[in-house]
């Protein structure tokens, strides 16, 4: 099973800043393209741009290689830490025969006093070795090694989208409802930051 034909030949795969400004110029450089958000609400951020396709919905290895059908130029856009979706997102293109680009974020520099780690498993291992409280802001997918921290419902605060799975598998977890908090990012329209949820009085 194929693409339409009428399929643009620019696809992106956004879920970054980066990847909406990349529609929003293609659009006003009369590029169309199709443009694929993992969620409602990340295709909602793309907003309405004319020549530009959304696609909002998670998409297995069979789903994207079709979705890929007749693109020449393939951008992964998708968030820095989503290496999964960009090792699948280079092989569905390599199927097909587009070519596929990487947009990144520069890199910058952490500000004195940051502890950079590894990956999660090391940060809730460092968390396990350091008293305190913090806030985790990796996403709800990545909730188990904090669990194994002692006290982490006390300790730990989460943010995470606004999707009812999203918060559901934060109170599955463990994770106790003052404590968890769901967030929208900044949209086109505005640069402010919606939370919905309660934080525990004592904050941070």
């Amino acid at each position: 099973m194929t693409a339409p034909a009428s399929a643009p030949a620019l696809r992106i795969f956004a879920g970054t800043t980066e990847g909406r400004l990349l529609c929003e110029w293609a659009s006003g450089a009369g590029i169309p393209a199709r443009a694929y958000a993992a969620t409602e609400y990340g295709g909602e951020l793309l907003g309405e741009l004319p020549g530009i396709e959304v696609h909002a919905g998670r998409l297995d290895d069979v789903d994207m290689e079709r979705e890929l059908s007749g693109a020449r130029i393939v951008v992964d856009a998708t968030h820095p830490f989503a290496t999964l979706a960009s090792g699948n997102i280079r092989a569905a293109s390599l199927a097909v025969g587009a070519r596929c680009l990487r947009l990144a974020r520069p890199a910058e520099a952490l500000p004195k006093g940051v502890v950079s780690v590894a990956s999660i498993a090391c940060a809730a291992r460092f968390l396990s070795e350091n008293p305190g409280r913090a806030l985790l802001t990796t996403g709800s997918k990545e909730l188990a090694p904090y669990t194994r921290v002692a006290d982490f419902a006390e300790r730990f605060f989460v943010r995470v989208l606004p999707l009812p799975g999203a918060i559901t598998k934060c109170i599955d977890a463990g994770f106790r409802r003052r404590t968890s908090s769901a967030c929208r990012g900044p949209s086109p329209a505005s640069s402010t930051r919606r939370c919905f949820g309660r934080w525990a009085p004592s904050g941070l």
